[in-house]
C-alpha cells in the first residue's frame, strides 16, 4: 500500500501517525511507505515487527504430555514426507496427528514452533549419534571403517532423503533456525575435529581445524544432492564423495 504524502512539511507528521496508526490496528502485512520530497520512511506493521518466539508454550511435566507433544513431531515430520513443506499447517498436523487444534495451541504457539521443535531434535539426533560414533572403540575401527559405519548410520537418520528436503525449505527463511544451525555447525565440527586429531596425530591444530570443517562441509553438500538425485546421480554423488575422503586418508596416513 502506498500513500503520497503532501508536500508541507506540517502535514507530514499528521500523516505519517495516521498511517502508522492504521498499519498497526489493522494488522496490515507488508510494508507502508512514506513518501515526501525528501523523506522516505519504511513502517512495518505490528504483525511484522514482533518478536516471534520459537519455544514451546510449556515443558511437559508428565508422560502424557510428552506423547502428545511427540505425536503433533512426528506427524509434522509424516506430512513433510508426504504432502511436502506448503502442506503443514496446523490444521493438518491436528488431522495427522488426532490431537485438536486448541491442544496443539496448549504447546506450540503457531507452526514455525513446531517447525523448530522438530528441527531441533533433528539436529540433536544427529549430535548423539556422532558422538556415539566418536567414541574410543569406534575411532579404533581407522578412517576407513569408520566411514563405512558412519555412512551406513547417518543413511538411517534420512537427512540424504526428500522429507528432509521439505523441512529444510520449511525453516530457510527464518533467522531463528538459521542461528540453531550455526550453533549446530560449531558443536559439530569441534567434535570431527577431535576425530581427525586421533586419526591423524601428527597433523597440526589448524590443519585439523580446517579439515573438520572442509569434510563437514562436504558432507553437508552430499545430503543436499543426495535429497533430489536419484539412480545414477545418486551414485555419482556417493562415488566423490568417497574419492575426496580416500585423498584425505592417503594425505595425512600415519
Amino acid at each position: 500500500m502506498f500513500a503520497l504524502l503532501p508536500d508541507a512539511p506540517e502535514d507530514l507528521g499528521k500523516w505519517r501517525r495516521k498511517i502508522l496508526r492504521y498499519a498497526l490496528t489493522a494488522g496490515v502485512d507488508g510494508r507502508v511507505l512514506l513518501h515526501s520530497r525528501r523523506t522516505t520512511t519504511t513502517i512495518h506493521s505490528m504483525k511484522d515487527t514482533r518478536k516471534k518466539t520459537f519455544s514451546r508454550r510449556k515443558d511437559p511435566t508428565q508422560e502424557r504430555s510428552r506423547v502428545t507433544i511427540t505425536r503433533i513431531i512426528d506427524a509434522t515430520w509424516d506430512i513433510l514426507g508426504s504432502d511436502g513443506a506448503k502442506a503443514v499447517t496446523t490444521r493438518s498436523i491436528a488431522a495427522r496427528s488426532g490431537v485438536t487444534v486448541g491442544s496443539i495451541y496448549q504447546y506450540f504457539p503457531h507452526k514455525e514452533a513446531i517447525l523448530f521443535e522438530l528441527y531441533k531434535r533433528r539436529l540433536a539426533e544427529v549430535a548423539n549419534t556422532l558422538e556415539h560414533l566418536t567414541s574410543p572403540q569406534m575411532v579404533a575401527l581407522g578412517p576407513m571403517e569408520w566411514d563405512k559405519l558412519y555412512t551406513k548410520t547417518f543413511d538411517k537418520l534420512g537427512w540424504n532423503q526428500g522429507t528432509q528436503l521439505e523441512l529444510d525449505k520449511a525453516c530457510r527463511l527464518d533467522r531463528g533456525f538459521e542461528k540453531l544451525l550455526q550453533k549446530h555447525f560449531v558443536k559439530i565440527e569441534n567434535r570431527l575435529a577431535w576425530l581427525y586429531r586421533n586419526f591423524y596425530p601428527e597433523a597440526d591444530e589448524e590443519t585439523i581445524r580446517v579439515l573438520a570443517k572442509f569434510l563437514y562441509g562436504i558432507e553437508r553438500l552430499e545430503a543436499k544432492l543426495l535429497q533430489t538425485e536419484t539412480g545414477r546421480g545418486r551414485e555419482l554423488v556417493r562415488s566423490w564423495r568417497t574419492e575426496i575422503l580416500h585423498l584425505f586418508i592417503a594425505k595425512f596416513k600415519k
